[in-house]
């Protein structure tokens, strides 16, 4: 009797661990894809500080002219 109750906790186990398996990969690609799309973001970030600031410049160059 005690020994049918171990087994059937031993597959319990066996379905969780299962379980689990399936969670961290499914955890890991969606890991995957946002630090994709930070890089993207930083991309893009980089790219905008620098428009803006060549922007500013250009307003600075105007005022200085004047």
């Amino acid at each position: 009797n005690h020994r049918r109750l171990f087994m059937a906790t031993n597959k319990q186990l066996e379905q969780k661990v299962a379980t689990l398996q399936k969670q961290i990969a499914q955890l890991s690609m969606t890991n995957s894809k946002l630090l994709d799309e930070v890089a993207v973001l930083k991309n893009n970030h980089s790219a905008l500080a620098s428009e803006v600031s060549k922007g500013f410049e250009v307003v600075k160059k105007r005022f200085q002219e004047r």
